[in-house]
């Protein structure tokens, strides 16, 4: 693929770039951290079991020695009548985030990134990124929502990732929900 090439990259030298966020401005082949304001968690994968959860509270500002904090955007096709979906490949523990049908938000078995099966066979691990600033008035907060179970990602306040209810479309969240909303980092990196 044109925008990744090796399947199991290290990163160094990170260094933080705060854009005006939109959905537009999160592209395939970047590397993102995502931080939930209302919890002050970032969003990890655990590389021993795929879990999706936060160790702690934090600043805004990534430390460079978490890894499980980054993930690759890959793109998703389309799926379910949405385009530009996006998967989010954790390339630390190698897995693909994904929402299960029971609203929990964990990954699938450890697979390569240029592996991932079509949207019709893995439909759990497609997001429409959702852009949420301007709902809110915040710069840089986006959503992420999952066509196939039709909920969004969020980080609750015990630091696990799940989902609450099912919404129809990924434009009607609920003006106060907040642990949906991330603020997404992009990272400017050199692969190996």
């Amino acid at each position: 693929d044109p925008w990744y090439s090796p399947s199991n990259a290290l990163i160094k030298n990170v260094k933080y770039n705060y854009p005006n966020m939109d959905s537009n401005a999160i592209k395939h082949g970047d590397i993102i951290a995502l931080w939930n304001p209302a919890t002050r968690r970032f969003l990890k994968m655990d590389d021993n079991n795929g879990n999706v959860t936060s160790c702690c509270t934090h600043s805004e500002d990534l430390p460079s020695g978490w890894p499980a904090e980054r993930w690759l955007v890959v793109k998703g096709d389309n799926y379910n009548g949405y385009s530009d979906l996006i998967c989010l490949y954790n390339l630390n523990a190698g897995r693909f985030m994904r929402m299960h049908s029971n609203g929990n938000v964990d990954s699938c078995c450890p697979i390569s990134v240029n592996k991932l099966p079509p949207a019709n066979l893995w439909n759990w691990e497609r997001f429409k990124v959702v852009n949420v600033a301007e709902q809110y008035g915040k710069k840089g907060l986006v959503a992420f929502w999952n066509p196939a179970n039709k909920r969004f990602v969020r980080m609750n306040s015990n630091g696990n990732a799940d989902s609450c209810c099912v919404i129809n479309s990924p434009y009607n969240m609920p003006k106060n929900w907040s642990w949906e909303r991330f603020r997404s980092e992009e990272h400017t990196s050199e692969l190996q």
